[in-house]
């Protein structure tokens, strides 16, 4: 991210789900077989289902736990993450093009294994070779296919879907999958040029994100 940096119109509240939730949701590999069938808004709010290919990549930020929640949210660390401009501070550091679109994003990441304290990250998607500034932590991640879905509506009702987008993608075709540690990433991703500023409506997009199996490669598995 070369240009300036900006601040969205909205504050992004952060609503991860809960331990048990997304744990549940996660441990069969077709997810959508143990979740109930959704009674929520999510067809009214998805506006797009597709996948993006990312090169070896890296998360910087600040990471938090359940009993770092205010009201259920993780809100407050997003003031913290504004109000002390950590994306300048990690921007300043990337010393390689990014190469993937919508790089104009914050990043709420999620990392969810049954044995382990529940994280959630404020940051940034960024280079694998970005320099990590003193008192952030990083996580870097491999040649990746990212499951994204679009949610438009009012800010107040976009979050709490994850488990929605997840069976969403599983009905696509997508296979939620953990890394080598059995643990199953996540995330709420801020574009700036869409969830920034709302449209005449007063509604914003907010993207949901997993880490799935290329489709072709869930196929095979099938077979």
């Amino acid at each position: 991210m070369n240009n300036e940096v900006k601040k969205p119109t909205e504050q992004p509240q952060g609503y991860g789900p809960s331990k048990p939730e997304i744990i549940d949701m996660a441990k069969k590999s077709k997810i959508f077989d143990l979740l109930p069938k959704s009674n929520s808004a999510i067809h009214s709010l998805l506006s797009k289902l597709y996948t993006e290919e990312y090169p070896k990549f890296r998360f910087i930020g600040k990471a938090y736990g359940d009993e770092d929640r205010v009201n259920g949210s993780f809100g407050d660390k997003w003031s913290v993450f504004f109000d002390e401009d950590h994306a300048s501070t990690i921007s300043k550091n990337i010393v390689s093009e990014i190469t993937w679109e919508d790089s104009d994003s914050y990043i709420g990441l999620m990392r969810c294994r049954d044995s382990d304290p529940f994280i959630y990250a404020v940051g940034m998607f960024v280079p694998a070779d970005t320099i990590v500034p003193e008192g952030f932590i990083y996580y870097d991640f491999p040649v990746s296919t990212l499951g994204i879905c679009h949610l438009h509506g009012f800010d107040a009702e976009l979050y709490g879907h994850e488990a929605d987008v997840a069976q969403q993608l599983e009905l696509a075709g997508y296979r939620i999958q953990d890394d080598n540690e059995g643990a199953f990433w996540f995330f709420e991703r801020y574009v700036l040029s869409r969830y920034a500023t709302p449209d005449e409506e007063g509604h914003q997009t907010l993207d949901i994100g997993f880490f799935v199996e290329p489709k072709d490669s869930a196929d095979s598995d099938n077979h």
